[in-house]
């Protein structure tokens, strides 16, 4: 069984707490601008608490497919400062790790986050839109059910000068 190296794991240890903190404050940030370019909807239609609460939480799948990368590059370069800044990168270095080994756990965990954003993009993230079109159509704005599942595919229009657009 293969065990990961105390140094792997410490260098883990510092890109993702950066990582996770980032990933959140980016995600309260962009929550907080869309409630208040929201408001209106609310203000107007007076949705409960929970119904409105839902309608936001629904968002944030679409909002980390959108953060992560960003995440990951504040992650990065917050971890790798660090190390500089407290010379650690200077005392692996003289106990003989190369750089190439302090990269590619970073390396690693970027390629895993970049496979569960894409696994978040194609299974999770439709779902949760679609759930947030509904509770808007439906709960707030009081449409009939049926309002919020039509949805355009494959639709071609005609311009000036006969431009079709797809």
């Amino acid at each position: 069984m293969w065990k990961m190296k105390i140094l792997t794991r410490y260098i883990l240890t510092e890109f993702f707490k950066p990582f996770l903190l980032s990933l959140m404050a980016f995600s309260v940030i962009i929550l907080i601008v869309r409630v208040f370019d929201e408001m209106h909807l609310i203000m107007e239609h007076k949705p409960t608490f929970f119904v409105t609460f839902e309608y936001f939480i629904l968002q944030v799948p679409g909002l980390l497919i959108t953060i992560v990368p960003i995440a990951v590059l504040m992650a990065v370069l917050f971890s790798l400062s660090r190390l500089s800044k407290n010379s650690e990168l200077i005392a692996m270095r003289s106990g003989g790790v190369s750089i190439f080994l302090v990269v590619v756990p970073l390396f690693f965990s970027g390629l895993v986050i970049c496979f569960l954003s894409i696994l978040l993009n194609e299974g999770v993230v439709p779902a949760a839109t679609k759930m947030a079109n509904q509770t808007k159509c439906v709960q707030i704005l009081h449409q009939p059910a049926t309002s919020a599942n039509k949805f355009r595919q494959n639709l071609s229009l005609i311009g000036a000068g006969g431009q079709i657009y797809h």
